[in-house]
């Protein structure tokens, strides 16, 4: 971010607000900034429009080149919006609607395809298990697509070039001004040009203090809080931070009564020691305002989408993996003596311990119920069936009974053995917050397993990283992440990290 000083000709702490706007510092009245969440959300409705719309459209296209046809134009209606809403689900696992994605066209195209590509497995795999496939010509659903994705990509175009007008314009970053001129004004510039420098542009600090500096970190200081009340009636501030640590509360106090009055987003920055509680929100209870540090993840309407998640997969999984779980069981016990399956206790949802079915692996009088010992390559206890199970993830399949049993999902952190190390400790005394994993139920696959972290942790900086993603997943979940892991799984069945 560029420093807000003011050229030659500059004034000192009483600066006018005429002449701060007439500086270039302010912005003018009628150029308000452009809201990226708006952008945001407006193109995440024209993509379920126009796939829903488009649905009915098609078949009308379609009726052109066979007169023939009758249709009821309340199935396409409905076939529609279920693939405008699994596209909206899936283009935000893809990540698709992040505002500094927008004007990469390349790099959308390519999820845009593979987006679309999972709505019509979607839609495929509804209609082989209703049988109802046969009601729907491939001709419509060729015209259907090419109508889609033109529509979207188009869309993409429009918005990509409003965005490099609005840029260098200066109409997408928000006008802030700063009150407040001590080491917390100081730590929040510095904060804003490395977290936010194409998204804030600062105005200016105002202070009531006399012994207030000319300057923080090259921002000038413009005047005091009557300056910045008038300037905020003449030009546009869009938002108004307090930097003043917490234990000023008066002068808090104080200022934030004064500028309530004001049309603008009025802020109070918390300080590092604030910060470092990680508040995830502030809740208006009566009372008093509560700071809310933790939330239960994947709860209410999102753990029930998560479990109807669950059923449609095991649905269409259940009558494809049946008699492949059939046949390894029977490889297994013709390749060594012992049961088919192996039954090892782990940590489950909220620590509790669960009992996960694999396929036996190991030799049975070698086999590792504890979880203590990690398994090597080439390791003499894994009998030959077992290497190729385990290298193509095969062994895992008997935990769809676990997901039917409620015990398991299908996407969710790896269920650990209660005694599994990393390195040379356990795990859970060697990485700080390990227990936050079991905040939701474990899963068959997980982020951390599609993104290079399946197999052996032969370093604290692999075991640290694979919790990461753990935690990444949680925090962020959605139905369409969960389908882009499903994806990536089947897209990586074989891993150079298993063995």
């Amino acid at each position: 971010m560029t420093s807000n000083v003011v050229g030659d000709g500059d004034v000192e702490a009483g600066l006018s607000p005429r002449a701060i706007a007439r500086s270039g510092l302010a912005r003018p009245r009628g150029t308000t900034a452009i809201a990226r969440p708006v952008i945001c959300g407006l193109l995440r409705f024209f993509d379920w429009a126009w796939i829903s719309l488009t649905a009915m459209l098609s078949i009308y296209i379609y009726t052109l080149v066979n007169p023939e046809n009758r249709f009821n134009p309340l199935l396409f209606l409905l076939v529609g919006l279920v693939a405008a809403f699994s596209s909206n689900s899936l283009f935000e696992g893809l990540r698709l609607y992040e505002f500094t994605r927008l004007p990469q066209f390349g790099w959308e195209l390519k999820r845009i395809l593979a987006g679309w590509a999972g709505v019509l497995f979607i839609g495929l795999s509804i209609g082989f298990l209703t049988k109802t496939s046969a009601t729907f010509s491939r001709l419509w659903l060729m015209i259907w697509s090419v109508l889609a994705i033109s529509g979207l990509l188009g869309a993409r175009l429009v918005v990509g070039s409003l965005i490099a007008r609005w840029t260098a314009t200066d109409r997408l970053r928000r006008q802030v001004a700063i009150v407040g001129s001590g080491p917390s004004a100081q730590r929040l510039i510095a904060e804003c040009r490395t977290s936010w420098p194409d998204e804030i542009h600062i105005v200016g600090v105002f202070d009531d203090r006399t012994r207030a500096p000319g300057e923080i970190e090259g921002v000038r200081v413009l005047g005091n809080i009557e300056t910045l009340i008038s300037l905020v009636r003449t030009t546009i501030i869009d938002e108004i931070m307090i930097a003043i640590p917490c234990s000023a509360p008066d002068r808090i106090a104080h200022f934030a009564k004064r500028l309530r009055e004001l049309p603008v987003d009025v802020r109070l920055w918390l300080d590092v020691s604030m910060r470092q509680l990680a508040i995830r929100d502030i809740e208006l209870r009566p009372g008093a305002p509560i700071a809310a540090l933790a939330d239960r993840p994947i709860k209410h309407w999102n753990a029930f989408q998560k479990r109807i998640e669950d059923l449609v997969m095991l649905t269409i999984l259940m009558p494809l993996m049946g008699p492949l779980i059939l046949l390894v069981a029977i490889a297994i016990r013709m390749d060594s003596r012992g049961p088919a399956f192996f039954k090892q206790k782990r940590y489950g949802f909220n620590n509790k311990t669960i009992e996960v079915l694999k396929f036996r692996t190991m030799y049975v009088d070698r086999c590792d119920l504890s979880g203590t010992s990690h398994t090597r390559r080439g390791d003499p206890r894994v009998t030959r069936m077992g290497r190729f199970l385990r290298r193509t993830s095969l062994d895992e399949l008997p935990q769809l009974f676990n997901v039917i049993a409620g015990t398991m999902s299908i996407v969710g952190p790896r269920p650990h053995p209660l005694q599994m190390k990393a390195v040379d400790r356990f795990y859970h005394e060697a990485v700080i917050e390990y227990f936050a994993r079991h905040r939701v139920r474990p899963g068959i696959t997980g982020l951390a397993q599609v993104s290079g972290f399946r197999g052996g942790i032969d370093t604290m900086e692999k075991a640290q990283k694979r919790l990461d993603f753990d935690l990444h997943y949680i925090d962020h979940w959605s139905l369409g992440l969960d389908l882009k892991i499903i994806w990536r799984t089947f897209a990586h069945i074989m891993d150079k990290n298993a063995y």
